[in-house]
């Protein structure tokens, strides 16, 4: 649904077409009715631009940050040499909208602003505490404390604190994939939430090793967590919380964030400076299960306005898992089908705000 086009060495999907996909028959009110992302939440036409780090008196020399560096420079290297041979083969497939002149004269202004709205109008419903599901084999559009929502056929959801997951759970729950997308203690995101209602609570590192990840998989299962680029965090993945959780990890790939013209959401950066791309960690208890899913592969696509909307991984790691398989999400903010989502904002982007019903 949502893979547009593949190699060995990269994955070009659309978030906005799967969102397309799986509201296009919703029960409301007794009637079929089908919804998309409202029109302008994909609407990222332009590079944002890069903020200037200035280095504090103190920090590392040149030559010490290139070396506490190097694995990110090379890692910005590879993901550039591979997009620029997508990006050719995307464009000649009329995948990328190279002539968008008159697409969005302001930039992505009306994208922002929708975002603003989103937040300010989905924070308007208290959704802690709430626990639902839908077991229709159809979406289906729900009112909740008057106001509605949007749940994909066979989703299951628990907006509570991960703190706890194995009570709300139970151990006996056990799941082939396990996604966990951590609100990683972020500088900017701190200083966004005074600001206004676009962040959300953060956790340090040590914080995640209490999240009970052995008792909720098998032999089997696939573990996969989305990171930030700091290597304080993605050390801490690897040596810490991954063999706490009994888990070994084997590979990173990398998403690439563009605009609906292909290019980058902002320029490639000499370390430590923000860059267009996050990485994405696997781990398991058996990697010999996984030796097909390849290390560094780059997974292009253009981001949602909102903060924090990663895009679907179900289709793209469906061929390493089961038939029918049984997942779960740990930090959702929106639900997928066929899927368990926890978090204290596991159905904020469920909110009606984000879409638009269709005429027929």
């Amino acid at each position: 649904m949502s893979v547009l086009y593949e190699n060995d060495n990269a994955i070009f999907i659309s978030h906005e077409k799967y969102i397309k996909t799986i509201y296009e028959s919703v029960e409301k009110d007794g009637n079929v009715v089908s919804y998309q992302a409202n029109e302008d939440l994909f609407n990222i036409s332009h590079p944002y631009v890069n903020k200037k780090i200035v280095k504090k008196k103190g920090d590392d020399t040149k030559e010490d940050t290139k070396e506490k560096f190097q694995e990110l420079t090379c890692s910005i290297g590879r993901i550039k040499s591979i997009y620029e041979m997508v990006k050719k083969e995307l464009i000649e497939r009329s995948a990328l909208l190279v002539n968008l002149n008159d697409y969005d004269a302001k930039g992505n202004e009306t994208a922002l602003k929708l975002s603003d709205m989103i937040y300010r109008e989905s924070s308007e419903c208290d959704i802690e505490g709430i626990k639902g599901e839908n077991q229709k084999d159809v979406a289906i559009n729900v009112t909740l404390k008057n106001t509605e929502f949007l749940f994909p056929k066979d989703c299951k959801f628990y907006c509570s604190n991960v703190n706890v997951i194995g009570d709300k759970l139970g151990f006996d729950n056990i799941f082939d994939l396990v996604i966990i997308d951590p609100p990683w203690w972020n500088k900017y995101i701190r200083r966004k939430r005074k600001k206004s209602n676009d962040g959300y609570n953060m956790l340090y590192n040590n914080n995640l090793l209490d999240i009970p990840i052995e008792s909720l998989i098998h032999d089997g299962s696939l573990i996969v967590v989305w990171c930030t680029n700091a290597k304080s965090n993605i050390n801490s993945l690897k040596n810490d919380i991954f063999k706490k959780w009994g888990v070994e990890y084997f590979a990173t790939w990398f998403w690439l964030k563009i605009t609906k013209k292909g290019e980058t959401i902002c320029n490639f950066s000499e370390p430590p400076g923000k860059q267009p791309f996050e990485q994405i960690l696997f781990a398991a208890r058996d990697v010999t299960k996984f030796s097909s899913i390849m290390d560094g592969k780059v997974v292009v696509s253009v981001p949602s306005a909102l903060h924090s909307h990663k895009p679907p991984l179900n289709d793209v790691l469906q061929k390493f898992l089961p038939k029918n398989p049984k997942c779960l999400e740990i930090f959702a903010r929106y639900l997928l089908p066929n899927t368990t989502s926890y978090g204290l904002e596991a159905i904020k982007f469920q909110h009606i705000s984000l879409y638009k019903e269709q005429s027929e």
